[in-house]
């Protein structure tokens, strides 16, 4: 295989629904150029064919969530000293966040042949949510990324318990970054709400922070007297 000498990047090899999301909005407030889901065509093509240099690396310094988890030796072996931060959650949550996820519901199954089927295959062993299967992936994920990661590798991994509260204190002196002067960004892009009826509804959360100072400074807005 083919390596880069000298050539850092940073890899979000946490499941998803461990704060990929979250992390991925973190490293690009630090000055990183991230990609959170890299499934365009040409990274599926290189991956098929274990080029794990990743074209896509030319222009991104930082990768998270799905295919990465799934290849993470093999980028370390391409990409010398690179960072990799495991992002962790209580087992329970992680199962009951990806059932609720609408890319687990039925209707979302992925089509034969599609990427998303290839990287569930990858991480999970199968293309549709089992609960048995993907607990069985998390744990051995996590116990195959902590082995990897001893020893003379230690120092290149960072596990980080972001749904735990986890932020900028673990975050910035991993990476070697000074904190910023902002809150640690915990995005969230699916909620699950409950209507009356009883079942789970699904919404976006988009501009979640843009939508609340608007309102905010609607309700502190000086009113106009009447005429």
């Amino acid at each position: 295989m083919i390596t880069v000498p000298g050539s850092c990047k940073v890899f979000g090899i946490g499941m998803p629904k461990t704060g990929t999301s979250s992390l991925n909005a973190a490293l690009e407030i630090l000055g990183y150029r991230a990609c959170h889901f890299p499934h365009d065509s040409t990274t599926v093509s290189e991956i098929r064919a274990a080029n794990f240099q990743l074209s896509i690396l030319d222009t991104y310094d930082a990768l998270t969530d799905v295919p990465i988890p799934a290849i993470y030796p093999q980028l370390d072996a391409a990409w010398p000293s690179s960072k990799f931060i495991l992002t962790v959650r209580e087992l329970e949550s992680w199962l009951t966040s990806s059932r609720n996820a609408d890319f687990n519901q039925v209707d979302a199954i992925p089509g034969r042949g599609s990427v998303r089927e290839y990287y569930r295959e990858l991480l999970y062993g199968c293309s549709v949510f089992s609960e048995e299967l993907f607990a069985r992936a998390f744990e051995a994920h996590h116990n195959k990324a902590l082995d990897y990661f001893s020893r003379e590798k230690k120092s290149q991994l960072l596990v980080m318990d972001i749904a735990g509260g986890e932020g900028w204190e673990v975050l910035c002196p991993f990476l070697g970054k000074s904190i910023p002067d902002c809150r640690f960004p915990h995005v969230i892009p699916k909620q699950i709400i409950s209507n009356k009826s009883g079942r789970s509804g699904v919404i976006r959360l988009v501009g979640v922070r843009r939508l609340l100072q608007a309102a905010v400074r609607k309700l502190t807005k000086p009113q106009r007297p009447p005429r």
